[in-house]
């Protein structure tokens, strides 16, 4: 994708990649992809980093939360 502006379909490419949602493919992909999330979030803890998910966490609110909501979609 070169294009400024390009229309990308993620889910297709994730389709695409790793078969659609509920295959044996797929769901493997996205438990990996937990693990690595997980392990990076605790890596950048332990370096002193304040991940910016727990920022905005902590000035909005969970995710689900009105005031979360309102962030998100502004």
């Amino acid at each position: 994708m070169n294009k400024k502006n390009e229309i990308y379909d993620v889910s297709a490419e994730l389709a695409k990649e790793f078969g659609e949602i509920g295959t044996k493919k797929r769901e493997e992909a996205t438990a990996k992809a937990w693990e690595e999330y997980k392990l990076t979030m605790e890596l950048t803890k332990a370096l002193g980093c304040i991940p910016i998910e727990d920022l905005i966490t902590e000035d909005f609110g969970e995710r689900g939360t009105a005031e979360r909501e309102d962030f998100e979609n502004s």
